[in-house]
């Protein structure tokens, strides 16, 4: 199902997606605090994550009972952070 609305939105995305804006300079736009800024966090973010992936992977190997919510999060945070 997942796969299947994928495909849909790629399907429609040029018919209903954003026009280039003439004037714009990306280089511009991507070189502002708050492009800056936001880049930053999902770098400390993702690094977080990669960090808290290795330590829940050695705790597993020790046997030692992990935290299920800090599982999730860790997990969850890896999957939706790096897309930038």
């Amino acid at each position: 199902m997942g796969t299947f609305c994928i495909a849909c939105a790629i399907l429609t995305l040029p018919d209903v997606g954003p026009r280039d804006q003439p004037g714009q300079d990306p280089i511009v736009l991507l070189t502002t605090a708050a492009a800056l800024l936001w880049g930053a966090a999902l770098t400390v973010a993702t690094l977080t994550c990669c960090a808290g992936m290795v330590a829940l992977a050695r705790r597993s190997r020790r046997r030692r009972p992990t935290s299920g919510g800090v599982a999730l999060g860790v997990y969850v945070t890896a999957q939706v952070t790096p897309r930038h």
